[in-house]
């Protein structure tokens, strides 16, 4: 088996879809308010994928047991990974932890020591072949973590893809990129990709396989409408019953950790929503809230299922779409003339996009290119297509054998997972763990004799345009009251 990865990631690991989750507990086996999501209340047992880990019952423990109790849980989870396959479609099982002790286990006071050696351990379970996901609630712990990672973290991606990744996270630091989120995000939540989506419509329409066969060669549009009308169920509730999931995938945490303000999306779910508010960001849905300065905004073209409202999916839904839905167009071209869009996940052949694409193209007299696309299969005619206009990158090959599409695509989107925990990873510039002293092992000597001169500016008069902006830095620094 190939080497497996540690994903570092901001966000709620009781919303995060994986196989197996490790749950800190006190020495009779009891969880916090914080994990009732995932273990109710009185529930016993535990629920298949969650494996508690005693965290040392609120007795200060080294940062060095810890790393033993995560190694040893971990053990016990790959042991048992062996005899199943891995959930939602993933080519690889995912197994998520939070830093483990620093709740009730009383490490909280030496969180930098206990990330730094909770993060050797997690290397080393990767170099045994097990993708691993640290969830880090924390904003700071988030930054900590990545700053332990700079020059350590491996990743297997070609030199190629690693350029693209930081050109990316560049872009990202300074607000010049915009998302727009196709189906693809949405596989390493177990939901299917498009194509895979009018198969399941078309089986839940009960429509023989030869038809579903023939239903392929049209263009998608035309089968969606030919479904619609075989279905005796609105078409936006059989939508609902093959998208429903309550936890959002990877891609979706590692997408949210990035500092941008803009994104668009063709999908229906919900899922990049709850991973924006699980860190904090939750943002405003156009066109059904207002945007706000505050906080970023996420357009949905083609409606919102959650409100059952605004699907776009059928021949009779595009053209309504192209007549009646100017302003949203807008908003993208807007996007594609100011910003650099990252196409996650979207494969550019929608007939909206494609004619909004189009009239861009037509009064924009620069030669830039307007944005990265991330595509879990190769497409060459495609590629050729947007040549000079958009950066390419596919994750795999199309398979001769299309019965082996299932298990490309999965690998696929795994790739794409760990290209983004590296754009993540060089796009985090948050330095609020600096002066905090809860941090300060993880500094080198260089960063502590900096610290320790900027503490020095807290004698700076309060009150004046000086102290005020004293005051910011050192909060954004870290330091604490």
């Amino acid at each position: 088996m190939t080497r497996g990865h540690v994903f570092v990631v901001h966000g709620d690991l009781t919303q995060l879809a994986c196989d197996d989750v490790v749950v800190p507990t006190d020495a009779r086996g009891e969880v916090s308010a914080s994990w009732h999501r995932l273990v109710p209340p009185g529930r016993a047992p535990w629920g298949e994928g969650i494996w508690p880990v005693d965290t040392g019952s609120g007795s200060p423990q080294a940062a060095s047991w810890y790393a033993t109790t995560v190694h040893d849980v971990l053990d016990a989870v790959a042991a048992d990974q062996q005899a199943r396959p891995p959930r939602r479609g993933r080519s690889r099982h995912l197994t998520a932890l939070p830093l483990v002790g620093a709740g009730r286990g009383a490490a909280g006071s030496r969180r930098g020591d206990v990330i730094a050696a909770v993060l050797e351990v997690l290397e080393t379970h990767a170099d045994e072949g097990h993708d691993v996901a640290l969830v880090l609630r924390s904003g700071r712990d988030h930054a900590a973590a990545q700053h332990v990672r700079r020059g350590r973290t491996r990743h297997g991606l070609s030199p190629a893809e690693e350029a693209t990744a930081e050109d990316l996270a560049a872009r990202a630091r300074v607000n010049e990129l915009a998302l727009f989120l196709g189906a693809g995000v949405s596989v390493s939540a177990g939901l299917p990709s498009w194509a895979m989506l009018l198969d399941e419509l078309a089986r839940r329409a009960a429509i023989p396989a030869a038809e579903a066969a023939e239903l392929r060669t049209l263009p998608a549009q035309d089968a969606a409408t030919l479904i619609e009308r075989t279905l005796d169920e609105p078409l936006e509730d059989a939508l609902a019953a093959v998208l429903s999931t309550h936890r959002h995938g990877l891609s979706h945490a590692l997408l949210a950790a990035l500092p941008m303000w803009e994104a668009a999306t063709t999908n229906y779910d919900d899922l990049f929503e709850r991973a924006l508010g699980a860190v904090g960001r939750a943002p405003a849905v156009l066109p059904f809230e207002p945007a706000r300065a505050d906080r970023p905004y996420l357009l949905k073209l083609h409606g919102d299922l959650a409100r059952r409202r605004n699907v776009v999916l059928t021949r009779d839904h595009y053209l309504r779409f192209q007549g009646a839905q100017g302003a949203l167009a807008g908003v993208v071209q807007g996007l594609l003339m100011t910003r650099h869009v990252l196409f996650a996940g979207f494969s550019l052949a929608d007939e909206n996009f494609l004619h909004l694409a189009d009239e861009v193209r037509r009064v924009r007299e620069d030669d830039r290119v307007v944005g990265t696309a991330l595509a879990l299969v190769d497409e060459p005619l495609r590629r050729r297509m947007w040549d000079g206009e958009l950066r390419y990158q596919a994750f795999a090959e199309r398979p001769a054998d299309r019965a082996r599409t299932d298990e490309v695509v999965a690998g696929a989107a795994r790739r794409m997972e760990i290209f983004l925990d590296l754009v993540a990873h060089h796009a985090t510039d948050d330095a609020s763990f600096l002066l905090d002293e809860r941090y300060q092992h993880l500094l080198t000597p260089a960063e502590r004799a900096f610290t320790g001169a900027v503490t020095q500016l807290r004698d700076v008069p309060p009150g004046s345009l000086a102290g005020r902006r004293v005051e910011a830095l050192l909060h954004e620094l870290g330091m604490r009251p």
